[in-house]
Formats: structure tokens, sequence, C-alpha cells
């Protein structure tokens, strides 16, 4: 009885040792393994008795034989049946090929490690790359944090509204109004904008903006052959009656309309992330510069003259903003977002005339200024799909609206430059104007 424990007993301890050896070994165990043994997944070659430390040279191994280091409970080697096959496992192969195989025999990553010496199973399959190379780079994950260090886009934007109405002829004295600020139409026109960060703290940034060079022109005109219009300057040919020579009793009459901004901001933003690292934002602060121009031109010709008229307006707005900006996350490299930021701005505005008809000798100049309180609010919505580490496109609407400016077209003035004491020189910066279209573009990283 005590001769079977004892066997038994020492059976058991020898399988222990070898298992504990086996394991150690797979976590960087020091040699000389334990009790002697070999580490795990060598084999003793021919001359090599126990207690030999170290992995024997390569050339002690029989004709073959390949070594490795396996899993515990494995104790034989891979057979070759010839030279190694790269990226291949099992019979017939060997390992896969990598940086410390020597020359690297992998055609598509040169031994560095690919997924196809590294044995994936779709490595070649065409569809499954394909459809790899369309998703978005995912590497950071859900919780990567939204991040660019420079960024340039491409818009698309029209104005939404020409201005309030304003009425320039009629089709006949005191007739319907044919001609007003309502013929005309701006439709979308390109633009661009650029921006970048450094960061200067734990989430807090540095950036700025700039947004502008587009052009929106919008044009329209009437003809009667019979030179049966009649202008605002007379009242429509009510006052006088039958109006006046240069602007009444017209054949042709035309109004042409253009407008652009510049808009430059710098900001302070602190990013912040929730619990659930999919959604993130932050907040901002910062001022901003933004420059309204338009020019306004109205022509008539009349039976027995003609008026050109043009008037221009500049507003310069200078103001602090605040805002911010909520991303959530889709998937590993795609985001869908929005932001929202205004402020208050004080704007210098000015508006200059110019006013010239037949019965003029010289031309009628005016100008005037003003200094007042606008409004200026910006939001858009916003998807990224990031390409690669340094890459990501970016697409959206923007949406941009001001308040409280003076606009070319309401700042015609309709006083007759034919009478004396009629006109009285004025500037208007009560208007609005709300510009709104898509955008695309990329973000670059470091």
């Amino acid at each position: 009885m005590r001769t079977h424990r004892s066997w038994f007993l020492s059976g058991l301890a020898t399988v222990l040792a070898v298992a504990v050896g086996s394991v150690t070994l797979g976590q960087g165990y020091p040699y000389p393994a334990p009790q002697g043994l070999a580490p795990a997944g060598y084999p003793l070659p021919p001359g090599m008795g126990a207690g030999q430390v170290g992995p024997p040279p390569m050339g002690a191994y029989a004709p073959g034989m390949v070594p490795t280091i396996m899993p515990a409970g494995y104790g034989a080697p891979l057979p070759s049946a010839g030279p190694m096959a790269a990226g291949v496992y099992g019979p017939g192969g060997g390992y896969p090929a990598g940086p410390m195989m020597g020359p690297g025999v992998c055609s598509e990553c040169g031994g560095a490690g690919c997924p196809s010496c590294l044995g994936d199973p779709a490595a070649h399959d065409f569809d499954i790359r394909i459809l790899r190379w369309l998703l978005p780079y995912g590497a950071g994950g859900i919780a990567e944090p939204r991040w660019y260090d420079i960024y340039a886009d491409a818009l698309y934007m029209k104005r939404d509204t020409i201005s309030r109405r304003v009425n320039f002829m009629s089709d006949g004295a005191g007739g319907p109004i044919v001609l007003s600020s309502d013929s005309l139409t701006f439709n979308e026109e390109i633009g661009f904008r650029v921006g970048g960060q450094i960061q200067v703290g734990n989430g807090n940034v540095l950036e700025a903006h700039y947004m502008g060079t587009f052009n929106w022109d919008s044009r329209a005109q009437v003809t009667d052959a019979g030179g049966n219009l009649y202008s605002t300057f007379s009242d429509f040919g009510l006052s006088p009656i039958g109006g006046f020579q240069d602007t009444d009793q017209a054949s042709f009459a035309s109004i042409d309309y253009s407008t652009n901004f510049h808009s430059v901001e710098m900001n302070y933003r602190q990013r912040w992330m929730a619990p659930n690292p999919r959604l993130q934002g932050s907040w901002l602060f910062g001022v901003r510069f933004f420059e309204l121009s338009e020019t306004f031109r109205h022509q008539i010709t009349a039976a027995a003259g003609w008026t050109d008229y043009n008037v221009s307006t500049y507003n310069a707005m200078t103001g602090f903003q605040v805002g911010g900006d909520l991303w959530l996350t889709i998937m590993p490299g795609l985001r869908v977002g929005a932001e929202m930021k205004g402020g208050l701005y004080g704007n210098r505005a000015k508006q200059g005339t110019v006013l010239s008809a037949a019965s003029i000798a010289t031309p009628v100049v005016e100008s005037a200024k003003s200094r007042g309180v606008a409004f200026l609010g910006e939001a858009q919505v916003e998807a990224i799909w990031r390409i690669s580490h340094r890459w990501t496109f970016r697409a959206g609407y923007e949406f941009l609206y001001i308040d409280s400016v003076a606009l070319a077209i309401e700042n015609f003035n309709d006083g007759p430059p034919f009478v004396v004491g009629q006109r009285t020189v004025m500037i208007n910066d009560g208007g609005d104007a709300f510009y709104h279209g898509g955008f695309a573009g990329f973000e670059w990283m470091w």
C-alpha cells in the first residue's frame, strides 16, 4: 500500500514540475528550468541530458525538427517538409515572416507582420479587404478625443432673403409695382473656411478661423416700349403728376445688388468627455471680427433723360462670443455633432451715395455713419469620417445670422434730387441677413 502511494506521489510531483516549468517559461522563467528539465517545447536532442540548461544550438536538432516554444502540454515541434513557407502554420510550414526571421519574404509587408503573414483568413479575400478599406479608421476606439490641428472647408451657401421690401418702379402712374427688391434672388455661392488650433493645457486649445470670399450678386430689370414706367422718386408718377423727366415715363429700369462678407475669430476652447466616452463636447469663448460690404445700383432710361443711382454700405463688427459643441461617436472613426456660438458686437456702419442724372450738372454725393450694437449667431451640424491616422473627412450644414446692420438696398433714398430740400441724408442700420448652405472639407493632424 505504501509502495503504491509513494509511486503515485512521485508521479504527481513529476507532472506538476513539468507543468510549472512549461507555464513559467511562457512567462519569461529564467534558465535553468525546474528539476533540470529542458524548457517546455524544446525536445531533448541527442547528446543533451537532464540538467543541461538553455535552448540547444540549431545543429542539435534532427532533420525535420524545427525549434519552437509551444504551449504547455505540447512536446513535439512542428515537422518540416523542407524550407519554411512564409506566413504558413502547420505541417509543411513554419513561422510567419517577421523581423526576426531575416530578410522579409511576405510580398505584402516584407516580413513586418501583416494580417496576411499572420494567418488572417480574410487577408486575401478581395470583398472583405474592400469592405475594410471603406470603413472609417477606428484605431482610437470610441474614446478617442476630438482633435485636429488644421482644417479647410469649401462652403456652398446662399443668402436666404434680400431685404425688407423696397419698391422702385410701377406700371403706369400709381399702378402696380413691377420692380422691387422682391425681384432679386441670391443663388448659392462658393466660399471657403480654414482654421487651426494649438494645445495650451489638458484639453485646452487656442483656435483661429477665417471664413469668406463669397460674392452674391443679383440683377433684375423691366422694360416698356410705350414709356409707361414710373419711379418711386415721384411717388410713382403722382407727385408731381406725370413725374420727373429723368425718372418717369421710362422705357427701361434695372436694379443690381452685390454683397460679400469676411469673418475672422480667435477662441479659447475647453474640451470635456462624459462618463460614457461616446459623448464628448466643449465650451468656448473668444473674439470675432465680421465685415459686411454691399453695393446697390439703380438705373433708369426715361423719355427725356436718365438717372444712375449708386449706394454702398460697409459694416465693421467686433465683439465677444460664447458657444460650444457636442459630439456623439457612432462607431470608431465616425462621429456626428453640432456647434453653436453667438455674441453681441459693436458695429461701425457707413453708407455712401452717388446720384447722377441728365438734368443735374454735378452728381449728388452723400455719406453717413453710425455706431450701434449688432448680433451675430452661427450654428452647424456636422459629421466626421476618419480616413487615416492623420486625415479626416468632414461635411455638414452651416447657418449664419446677423442683425442690426446697414444693407445697401435698404439705404436707397427715394427723396427726389431734382427739388431742393427733398432729400435728407441718413443711414439705416436696422437690416438683417440669414445665410445657410452645405460644406465639406478635411482635417489634418501632425
